[in-house]
């Protein structure tokens, strides 16, 4: 754990002592974190999941067991191929995958087994409904992506292709982003980190319908100056997904949807981003002043150099059943926005930035009066981190949002009583995925 991230999340620990000393101190600690780094090179270099949150996610990418659904092999690819080979046996597989997704059509299934390969590869060809071009890792292998030594142009790219879908393998040291769309739709990604690249771990551009699932990014910075390296970035599209998300350690923020319409974020883990001078949000949510729609639910801010969810002047947003906590500004920053049912506690400078208007307000917990007690433990190596604290006042007391919902009050936050990290994150990955090793790749 960083020196920095240490410091605040222990003074999080003495509120009990007196909630206008703590916040006075995080504040005092935030821009501490923001003088360290810009000035101290090195600071923030190494990064880690805290245990509740690795956990979750630890056999979200190249676990042991197959993922469902299971595709069956029609290529291959291999370290010791050759690309004058046919592909089309694990005997005889290409050396490249660049190779593979020329030859790849409609239903074709690219087996990569481990290993490491350069990470120059575009996508050109495209899939049909039901039949996509899919790329994965050979089961309980990892295939590694690395852009070490390669141009800036030089990535995973998909370009104007539909129906492919890339899944369980590992991208690292882009000189640009890791894995880029651009005016591609449908496409899947899924169980796949991005780390230590120059931009943005994921990328789409102009993109509809683009699904991006057990995704984790962390560590991607632009530098020298570090503004627009995100985590996962939906810059334009409309109707793209976030499914089960963690992002942290980027140098910009954590999920940026800017100018996207109709996206959609669920279950995601936003977390310490923010490094040289970028802006450091959990998740940005909009731009341009523009109508954009964007959802978030069940999902959780926190230790971000600004804000947890910041609206970035994107207006017509839903927030529900999100948590933030210790971020380095605000928890929340919305205008002319729906917001219920969400938890904000121990932010630098407030839960939610009272300045902003036109918000529709029901349920959360700066109109509740909640404060930290709400919450079993604001340690992240804790299991029941952010966890709600029985008698802490969140339980019960949000409002009902649909049929599901109780009639007498719903749980405040994006988990509900007895719910931890690693239990609500788990349920989305595949049973198959169950046991497999932490990502340290």
């Amino acid at each position: 754990m960083g020196l920095v991230r240490s410091i605040m999340y222990t003074i999080q620990a003495l509120t009990h002592r007196g909630p206008l000393l703590a916040r006075a101190i995080v504040v005092v600690c935030a821009a501490l974190a923001l003088l360290l780094s810009a000035c101290v090179p090195g600071v923030f270099a190494s990064s880690r999941l805290p245990d509740s949150v690795a956990t979750a996610v630890e056999a979200w990418v190249c676990g042991e067991e197959p993922l469902s659904p299971a595709y069956q092999p029609t290529l291959f690819v291999a370290t010791n191929g050759s690309d004058a080979s046919d592909g089309r046996s694990v005997e005889a597989p290409f050396k490249t995958l660049q190779r593979a997704v020329d030859e790849a059509g409609p239903g074709d299934v690219v087996w990569v087994r481990g290993g490491v390969y350069g990470s120059d590869v575009e996508f050109r060809r495209s899939g049909l409904p039901g039949r996509p071009i899919v790329v994965e890792s050979y089961p309980g292998e990892c295939a590694v992506f690395d852009g070490a030594g390669l141009e800036r142009v030089q990535r995973i790219r998909l370009t104007g292709v539909r129906h492919v879908v890339l899944r369980n393998f590992v991208v690292r040291n882009s000189p640009s982003e890791g894995v880029f769309l651009m005016d591609s739709h449908d496409v899947t990604v899924s169980h796949v980190r991005s780390h230590h690249n120059h931009m943005s771990g994921f990328l789409t551009m102009g993109g509809d319908r683009n699904l991006f699932s057990h995704v984790i990014a962390h560590d991607n910075v632009d530098r020298p100056h570090g503004g627009d390296a995100d985590g996962i970035g939906i810059s334009t599209g409309d109707g793209n997904r976030i499914h089960y998300c963690v992002t942290f350690a980027n140098s910009d923020d954590g999920v940026d949807t800017w100018l996207s319409t109709n996206t959609l974020v669920e279950r995601c883990v936003s977390f310490d981003n923010g490094r040289l001078e970028g802006d450091g949000n959990g998740f940005k949510l909009g731009g341009g002043n523009e109508q954009v729609g964007t959802v978030v639910r069940r999902s959780i801010a926190f230790g971000n150099k600004v804000d947890g969810f910041d609206y970035n002047s994107g207006r017509g947003l839903l927030l529900e059943h999100n948590t933030a906590f210790a971020n380095g500004r605000y928890g929340f920053v919305t205008r002319d926005a729906q917001l219920h049912n969400n938890l904000s506690v121990g932010n630098g400078a407030g839960d939610q930035a009272s300045s902003e208007r036109g918000n529709v307000l029901r349920g959360n917990s700066w109109t509740l009066g909640l404060g930290e007690e709400a919450l079993l433990s604001t340690d992240p190596d804790h299991p029941r981190f952010l966890g709600l604290a029985e008698l802490g006042g969140a339980v019960g007391s949000g409002v009902p949002l649909g049929a599901g919902d109780s009639a007498g009050g719903v749980d405040v936050g994006a988990l509900t009583l007895g719910e931890r990290i690693a239990s609500a994150w788990r349920l989305g990955a595949a049973a198959s995925d169950a046991g497999g090793p932490r990502p340290s790749r």
